[in-house]
């Protein structure tokens, strides 16, 4: 087997949690976007990703990539509050607070707060619920 070959993933064969390791293997480092949504009900989501990057400046514009749950299929908060709600903010992470960050992820009840589960303080937003 060449090194090409070795190297090459088919991607329409392989399992897209091969696939997404993989890319997270080879695109390093990645800035972690911290997204906060809200639910219908105004209870705050907050949840960090690493598939994030600034797309144009004029307009200004920035991509990230909310996903479903490996484990089940279902639809994350972040997914689901964008989808009913259609708001979000972005804040960039530190190392000063990637820790409670990181406990972010924990995976929460939907309509539970990360703020809570953090320790992370809610900001009012200017335009935004």
């Amino acid at each position: 087997m060449s090194e090409l070959e070795r190297d090459t993933i088919d991607t329409t064969a392989t399992p897209w949690v091969d696939v997404y390791r993989r890319l997270t293997d080879i695109v390093i480092p990645r800035p972690i976007a911290l997204v906060a949504t809200v639910d219908p009900d105004g209870v705050a989501n907050l949840a960090p990703f690493s598939f994030f990057t600034v797309v144009s400046s004029n307009p200004p514009f920035i991509a990230f990539a909310p996903h479903r749950a490996g484990r089940t299929g279902a639809k994350k908060d972040t997914l689901r509050n964008l989808e009913q709600v259609g708001e979000f903010t972005v804040s960039v992470v530190t190392e000063e607070i990637a820790e409670r960050v990181n406990a972010c992820a924990a995976p929460l009840p939907y309509g539970d707060s990360e703020f809570d589960h953090s320790g992370l303080t809610p900001v009012a937003a200017r335009q935004v619920k």
